[in-house]
């Protein structure tokens, strides 16, 4: 479960689009969760928007943003979908400047009960000259909603090596809790798609839990230690100036027709075989440090 604060700018409750809004909006979430919180997922960050709130985000504290990945239409459903490029994490960049700010986004495929809501186009003005028509939802049953996640996730699985981000909305999963006005208020979608994808062997993580993940990886440094191609073997260090468990590295599958066999402080260590950017490598996971670890790779 995510603590991530959820901005609010209705011109129509005299809610301003405003970075003082912002802010005050975090504080008041911080107050009420009791913690520092690092992400924030808006309303409106597709529409007109992702050229302010980024920039305010930063200078705010927030570290990451998590609404991209879906397209919307005025007049048929929104689609899901690589919409941004990617599901993986990446850095937004300052238009005016071209600086990589401190912020990333998280995409997401999926969020709130669009899938269960009967379709219905809605209409908001949120902040001036930013006026969006949208239709949404898909009017799917439980059972339907899961076949059309799935097909997504074994997407991910085998065809693009990413991650798959769904909101799941807390109105949702609230059980059929008394006077909320929801569809399919239940966990049973919820719990079918974590139940499928821990069959399939996918790691689960929260957004939270992502955007430290990812920004531990980036402290990761490789230190080159030998390299022989008469032997076909390499040699390196791997350490991180922060704990980070599980980091997946990866190494080219063959040398002149010979396949790779991965060892870790000269233990052997399993890898799976991926396709990326059309060739193929070997993927790892190793659990890094301040101490090096010392990576060595045979081609046999």
């Amino acid at each position: 479960m995510d603590s991530a604060v959820h901005p609010n700018f209705f011109q129509r409750d005299s809610i301003l689009f405003t970075e003082q809004e912002l802010v005050a909006q975090l504080k008041r979430a911080e107050a009420d969760a009791g913690c520092k919180i690092t992400g924030e997922r808006p309303h409106r960050g597709r529409w007109d928007s992702v050229r302010e709130l980024p920039l305010w985000a930063e200078r705010a504290g927030l570290q990451y943003d998590s609404i991209l990945g879906q397209r919307w239409w005025a007049s048929k459903p929104a689609k899901d979908g690589y919409w941004v490029g990617t599901g993986l994490p990446y850095h937004f960049i300052a238009p005016d400047t071209y600086r990589r700010l401190d912020v990333m986004e998280i995409p997401v495929f999926n969020c709130d009960n669009r899938d269960f809501w009967e379709p219905h186009q809605y209409s908001l003005r949120y902040k001036p000259g930013a006026y969006k028509t949208f239709l949404a939802g898909l009017g799917l049953s439980e059972d339907e909603a899961f076949e059309r996640w799935k097909a997504f996730l074994e997407q991910t699985i085998e065809k693009y090596p990413t991650a798959y981000g769904y909101n799941w909305d807390p109105v949702y999963l609230a059980n059929n809790q008394p006077k909320l006005n929801a569809p399919y208020s239940t966990d049973t979608h919820f719990r079918k798609c974590i139940t499928y994808a821990k069959s399939r062997g996918v790691g689960l993580i929260s957004s939270n839990g992502l955007n430290a993940f990812w920004r531990g990886r980036e402290k990761v440094a490789i230190r080159y230690i030998a390299g022989d191609a008469g032997s076909s073997t390499a040699k390196y260090a791997v350490s991180s100036s922060v704990k980070l468990d599980a980091s997946t590295l990866m190494v080219p599958l063959k040398f002149r027709g010979r396949r790779a066999r991965v060892s870790v402080n000269g233990r052997e260590t399993d890898c799976t075989a991926v396709k990326v950017l059309g060739r193929q490598h070997a993927l790892f996971a190793v659990d890094v440090g301040p101490e090096e670890l010392l990576i060595t790779v045979r081609y046999e």
